[in-house]
């Protein structure tokens, strides 16, 4: 309940559930706990839900599919469970000796046996599920998803990765509007907990094994007295890519994962430290998650003397009539130019609404910051 509480208040609204399967034989399974999905009906709460039949890793034929009916019988009646996830990512990259007719045959077993059990659920065979093509049409078939572990940043990309990402925008089938495409996995740099809170403990300033991800994508690895730029970094360059890729249509993300524990505490991704506070990265998925967003419509994040700033207002839901103010602000806050849109319409649905560019004035020297507030049209 707390998990889904933390979710809640960071603006998200599904639960994508884990318990880790590895490779070895008997795998460890995940869960079909009921008790979870009463909960979330009661709170409002979406899972993709795995049932005990679901893999980490290995091949995806290490799936229960004997059990796998019984265990979706047992909860497919919960509103809250709106996607059937079979395994994590088996294989790499979904390369094994079966190749591509292969995989079609694992997704047409799952399909013929999970749609008739329940046409109302989406169904995902794997976290990483391409696109589909003529080797592998089953991925056409009814209430089958598509979606990847992809990130225009963590991991140890470097911004120039950001700028690429949006150049792979076929590569992951978005133009394909009847199908949905989910980021299963996406963005997780690192962010060190802050140290001060942990004194004392076993795990006081014990880094990541993911530590080295530092050096790819800000050129070396941040030392422990500069945990608060390790989290503004996983914080600045989460929100970002977040916001390019709802511009550019992706349906849903899934951060991996919330809160920190895992791996004997060396898991340094999670948006909630071991005691339970906050990272900056948690902020900032909450501002990503709002269903109005306005910010730059380019991936670049500092403006020049010379830049013009092109602002977009992104939009999920209802259609909005909002008023739009754009300022430059000192870092202590102080207003210094606005440009106030007025009255400014955004269409239903998922949408992007670019608005007239501007620059501000050639005099102002020094460091600023560019705020976008949006507000109902006409109020204060």
């Amino acid at each position: 309940m707390r998990e889904i509480a933390q979710i809640r208040r960071m603006n998200g609204n599904a639960m994508r559930i884990h318990v880790h399967a590895w490779a070895h034989l008997p795998p460890a399974r995940s869960v079909n706990d009921v008790r979870l999905a009463e909960i979330g009906d009661q709170l409002g709460i979406m899972f993709y839900w795995p049932t005990t039949s679901w893999v980490r890793s290995g091949t995806p034929w290490g799936v229960d599919l004997e059990g796998l009916p019984h265990y979706v019988r047992q909860v497919r009646n919960h509103p809250s469970i709106v996607l059937w996830e079979i395994c994590n990512h088996p294989t790499v990259n979904q390369k094994y000796d079966r190749g591509p007719e292969g995989w079609n045959e694992y997704y047409e077993t799952l399909h013929d046996m999970l749609y008739p059990l329940d046409p109302s659920r989406l169904i995902a065979p794997s976290g990483i599920v391409g696109g589909g093509s003529p080797e592998t049409p089953a991925l056409d078939r009814p209430g089958m998803v598509r979606g990847r572990m992809c990130g225009a940043t963590g991991g140890g990309r470097d911004w120039t990765g950001t700028r690429e990402f949006l150049s792979n925008r076929r590569n992951y089938f978005l133009e394909q509007r009847d199908r949905a495409f989910f980021c299963f996995e996406h963005q997780e740099s690192i962010g060190q907990p802050n140290w001060n809170l942990c004194r004392g403990k076993p795990w006081y300033r014990v880094m990541s094994y993911e530590w080295k991800s530092d050096e790819g994508s800000i050129g070396r690895r941040l030392t422990a007295e500069e945990w608060r730029e390790s989290q503004g970094w996983q914080a600045m360059s989460a929100f970002e890519a977040m916001r390019m890729m709802r511009m550019m249509g992706f349906d849903g993300f899934s951060w991996c994962c919330l809160h920190g524990g895992p791996n004997t505490v060396t898991y340094k991704k999670p948006l909630i430290d071991y005691h339970g506070h906050a990272k900056l990265a948690w902020y900032a998925n909450k501002m990503a998650f709002q269903r109005v967003l306005a910010g730059s419509d380019y991936v670049d994040i500092i403006y020049g003397p010379q830049d013009w700033i092109h602002p977009v207002v992104q939009n999920l839901g209802a259609e909005r009539l909002v008023d739009v103010e754009v300022s430059i602000k000192t870092p202590a806050g102080e207003t210094l130019e606005q440009k106030v849109y007025e009255r400014v319409k955004l269409p239903a649905g998922r949408t992007n609404t670019n608005l007239p560019a501007f620059r501000p004035s050639e005099d102002l020297s020094g460091n600023y910051v560019v705020e976008y507030l949006v507000k109902s049209a006409g109020s204060d």
